[in-house]
């Protein structure tokens, strides 16, 4: 029946995930016909960061060539061929000066207004006669343009666009040490990038063959449109071979992991699911997602590729489903707080990857399992992990994290994109022909363009206005000419012959309506959205509001460093995010992933500092990815001791490094310094999820009583002291995490002795794993110094007594009732637990007698028995037991009291052991103590504590009912049963860090 409703259940959810699959198609379907945002400017909201990306757009299309040769008519047959290939206009603007001379009555150069404004009539008059009678024959008619005003106009407007350069047969040009130049300006919008690329290098081969379109001409290209193309062409061409490669080695890792290809469908419908699924979310939250989201989001496939890989290689999900719902669940986390960022393009990174991950977490446990008849198990071999020994791993992690004092952050543009030889040296020449180009640029907000001529010609700057006025000012310029024909008029006709009539006032040029293309182009160029944008000399302001300066470079500089903040913000506050979430999950267990996940980050900046990768915006956002792997690859390494699943772990690293790490061989800057970023995040990422958990194989642990205490100065233990007095235990014992986290690395001798006990654990009950062996025995020495804290508690203040409780079973019955009786007895304990809290059972308990090496840990025994509770308890030297020492406490037994000894630790010197087998070692054992007891001719019972939470703790106790066998080897053996009951039992809390199981 069971099997039936599971069954069922799969079902429906797979015909759930089949519907979402074709409800996520259609709405792509729908959607992404809009396309894809694809500008740098468009990535935020910035305070300038829609002008500059309408200034962008504008310029998106436009190209520059630059020819160069010694022969002007081979410059010019050069440009012509150039504009017939992409279908631009000719150059001689014979159309453009027409029409500007149908619309020249408001038409004015800016130095003819000033003179007319200033009323110098007389200096146009003399200065249109010296025209009249020169070389440059007039571009309007004189009959209709007597004063020469609107050539005077035209030639102004051609030598203020370029400054520097004449126009010489329709061309730009200009000599400059001897050799011609020639600048063409291109409309490239309507080109495809291939004819742009084909044109590109065809020019670029041309010119290392000194030979082109005239064997003596060179050309240089410049503009957004010849690098778009160039860059596209390149990735083109790298993805397509980058792909191939990738594909051939996860189809490589895929087989040598389930040697078949069975696995290769369900990861294909996986990957494309949560595609389509993030995709369609994404298209349906914005309608024009950034193109960058995209090349984040392909670090989704890494994550979908271990889900399905698991899956696949356990054969059922639902044995790995815990570990898959807790990297699903630690993945989710990393990315939520890009949720509340700034930075539009960040919530869409975590919108499209939650979603993404949520998709292939459902689909590959829907439909990712191995059928029932494949059976497909990885096959077994050595642990993956293993490969690289301890020390090795930690050495190269410290080598790695070396490198992060050589960490820099960029936001400098040329570390996103840094172009090829040829276009380097194009815009190095391109540069050199306008020396005074400032790079700033002036944007007049105006809610329509005569507004905005209005606000530029008021503020003063030459910008769109100087070329072509507003309405208002060609009305001026009408009645300032009208002015001159009043003053100058029957003067002028004396001089020249010419009739003078005066004017009638003509047809104006409107910005908003213009018929010719080339002047159209000129004014779409310098109009954007909300106003209009112009070259702004150096050294120029404005108090105008109105007016905004702009200094692109800066401003994507600004924009990036903003974004790099921003983001360096809600990276920390993911790490903080996860670490709260793995402490809840995993409690004690957490710091091993932590731990990973901290070296793992610090190894890869400090491998990208020796390898010289700027940290920028790109990069950073990658360490979001390689935390998701790296915890990923944590938790499945930490899930099971078996070979099988460190092997899948291992592949799936392969997996991901081979489809990330090919990145690194791109040509583009950005893409490359991600894919070096996957490369060393997910090597260190696969590389520290086991860094915590390899076994050790050394083992020389001293005899514990020739061990030194481990930072137990006289001040420090008084520091440990006093802030339990002040601030209560719970704070003590939070103290202790920091103090045993800079132990650590120095107990060497405590460490060799955990990791062969874990190892003696193991051998013994091979049921029993350890998920990370170099965490576990950090928590060990963890618990051991709260059990310190929980000790000094209850034998001294007992400001915050440990929640004590027992294990109700015959052994405590049997002592209950000889402690209500008022009888005494003799109780065994050992060093698994903490038994000094036993006072704390309850206000009548009896006084007890402990015993205990009074020379050895002497700093912690000293301020602890100066502190010491002797209403309750009583310590006495083992170094001074004798005669009297039994009849003392056989007094004492008679009087009700309790005498307590530990029967698993021989006296530092004594010679005097019981050799019996524990936990399949034979072992050492005091035998003064089971003479001692058997002296006493009292009850004894074995009894320990052991803690339960944090400040809680469960007395368990046995009573020792003799056997046939002799009085002392019975005892041994029914103390020896019950030690290794309660060491399987609690492993955690065994407290001998000494060579226990070397017969010492």
């Amino acid at each position: 029946m069971e099997t039936a409703l599971r069954s069922r259940w799969f079902a429906t959810g797979r015909a759930v995930l089949v519907g979402l699959a074709v409800a996520a198609a259609a709405v792509l379907a729908l959607r992404a016909r809009h396309g894809v945002e694809t500008d740098l400017y468009a990535l935020a909201d910035t305070r300038h960061g829609g002008i500059l990306r309408e200034l962008a757009d504008g310029m998106a299309g436009q190209g520059r060539v630059l020819l160069e040769g010694d022969d002007f008519g081979k410059l010019k047959e050069a440009a012509e061929a150039i504009r017939a290939r992409f279908h631009q206009p000719a150059g001689d603007f014979k159309e453009t000066l027409k029409f500007l001379a149908e619309h020249r009555a408001g038409l004015l150069s800016p130095e003819t207004r000033e003179l007319l404004q200033a009323g110098k009539y007389k200096d146009v008059a003399d200065a249109a006669i010296a025209r009249l009678y020169g070389f440059v024959p007039p571009l309007v008619s004189v009959k209709e343009d007597p004063f020469l005003l609107a050539t005077d106009y035209m030639l102004s407007m051609q030598t203020r666009r370029t400054a520097g350069w004449t126009l010489r047969e329709g061309q730009l040009c200009r000599e400059t040490n001897g050799v011609q130049q020639l600048l063409l300006t291109l409309d490239l919008s309507a080109a495809s990038p291939r004819d742009t690329t084909a044109f590109l290098e065809s020019m670029e081969r041309s010119n290392s063959q000194l030979s082109t379109l005239s064997s003596l001409v060179r050309a240089w290209c410049s503009g957004p449109p010849f690098h778009a193309a160039r860059a596209t062409a390149n990735a083109t061409r790298e993805i397509n071979i980058l792909s191939a490669v990738s594909l051939a080695l996860v189809l490589l890792f895929g087989w040598l992991l389930f040697r078949s290809f069975r696995f290769v469908l369900p990861l294909v419908a996986t990957l494309g699911v949560a595609f389509m699924v993030a995709a369609a979310v994404l298209f349906a939250a914005f309608p024009r997602p950034h193109v960058l989201t995209f090349v984040f989001g392909t670090s989704l496939i890494g994550l979908a590729v271990d889900y399905a890989y698991h899956v696949r290689a356990a054969g059922d999900a639902r044995s790995v489903l815990r570990p898959l719902a807790l990297s699903l669940l630690t993945t989710e986390a990393c990315f939520a707080p890009l949720f509340f960022s700034v930075v539009p393009v960040l919530r869409q990174m975590a919108l499209f990857t939650g979603a993404g991950l949520l998709a292939a977490f459902a689909w590959a446990v829907a439909w990712g399992g191995a059928r029932a008849d494949a059976q497909e198990r990885v096959p077994p071999g050595a642990d993956a992990q293993e490969r690289v020994p301890p020390v090795l791993r930690m050495l190269i992690v410290i080598i790695a994290a070396c490198g992060l004092y050589r960490v820099r952050v960029s936001s400098d543009p040329a570390s996103f994109y840094t172009p090829g030889r040829y276009l380097a040296e194009s815009e190095k020449r391109l540069a050199a022909c306008n020396p005074e180009k400032s790079g700033r640029f002036a944007f007049v907000r105006g809610r329509n363009v005569q507004e905005a001529l209005e606000r530029e010609e008021a503020a003063g700057i030459p910008g769109l206005s100087a070329l072509i006025p507003s309405l208002a000012r060609q009305r001026e310029n009408v009645a300032l000419v009208a002015k001159l024909h009043d003053a100058e008029g029957k003067a002028y006709m004396a001089k020249t012959g010419l009739r003078v009539s005066p004017p009638m006032e003509g047809t104006l040029l409107d910005p908003d309506n213009i018929g010719d293309p080339h002047l159209a182009q000129m004014v779409r160029s310098m109009v954007v959205k909300g106003g209009i944008v112009s070259p702004c000399p150096e050294g120029f302001s404005s108090d105008d509001p109105n007016v905004v300066i702009l200094e692109p470079k800066r401003a994507v500089e600004d924009m990036f460093a903003t974004f790099s903040s921003a983001t360096m913000k809600l990276l920390a506050w993911s790490l903080a995010v996860l670490a709260a979430l793995l402490v809840a999950i995993f409690r004690r267990r957490s710091f091993g992933y932590v731990a990973s996940l901290a070296a793992t980050f610090a190894a890869t900046a400090g491998m990208l500092g020796w390898l010289g990768v700027p940290v920028t915006f790109f990069t950073l956002l990658c360490f979001f990815a390689v935390a998701g792997l790296g915890l990923d690859y944590a938790i499945f390494t930490r899930s099971s001791a078996a070979p099988r699943v460190r092997q899948v772990v291992f592949f799936a690293f392969l997996t991901s490094f081979a489809g990330l790490g090919m990145l690194s061989f791109t040509d583009f800057a950005v893409t490359r310094a991600m894919g070096l970023t996957f490369a060393c995040g997910l090597f260190f990422a696969w590389l520290c999820a086991g860094l915590f958990s390899a076994p050790g194989t050394r083992l020389q642990a001293s005899a514990w009583h020739l061990q030194r205490e481990q930072s137990a100065g006289r001040w420090r233990m008084l520091f440990m002291w006093y802030m339990y007095v002040w601030f209560g235990k719970s704070f003590q014992k939070v103290l202790c995490i920091p103090v045993m986290a800079f132990i650590y690395p120095f107990a060497r001798p405590a460490r060799e002795a955990l990791q062969e006990f874990y190892k003696v654990i193991k051998e013994f009950n091979p049921q029993c794993s350890i998920i990370n062996l170099h965490y576990a025995i950090f928590t060990h020495l963890l618990g051991f110094a709260w059990s310190l804290a929980d000790k000094t508690d209850a034998c001294t203040l007992r400001k915050n007594l440990p929640k004590m409780s027992v294990r109700d079973d015959a052994g405590w019955r049997a002592f209950d009732g000889l402690v209500r009786a008022g009888k005494g007895a003799f109780l065994i304990s050992t060093h698994l637990g903490t038994i000094e809290v036993f006072p704390a059972l309850s206000a009548s308990s009896p006084f007890v007698h402990a015993f205990q090496q009074m020379g050895h840990d002497a700093v912690f025994t000293e301020v602890f028995a100066r502190h010491l509770d002797s209403s309750r308890l009583a310590l006495h030297p083992v170094e001074e037991i004798g005669v009297e020492t039994a009849v003392q406490m056989q007094e004492a037994i008679g009087r009700g009291e309790l005498v307590l000894m530990a029967g698993d630790r021989v006296s530092a010197g004594s010679e005097r052991v019981l050799r019996h087998d524990f936990l399949g070692r034979q072992c050492v054992w005091p035998k003064g103590v089971f003479v001692f007891a058997k002296l006493m001719e009292a009850p004894v019972f074995f009894v320990t504590c052991v803690r339960t939470g944090w400040n809680a703790y469960e007395v368990h106790v046995r009573e020792f009912v003799p056997s046939g066998e002799p009085l002392l080897q019975s005892l041994l053996d029914a103390y020896v049963r019950f030690l290794e009951e309660e060491t399987l039992a609690h492993p955690e809390q065994w407290y001998q860090f000494y060579h226990f199981f070397g017969g010492t």
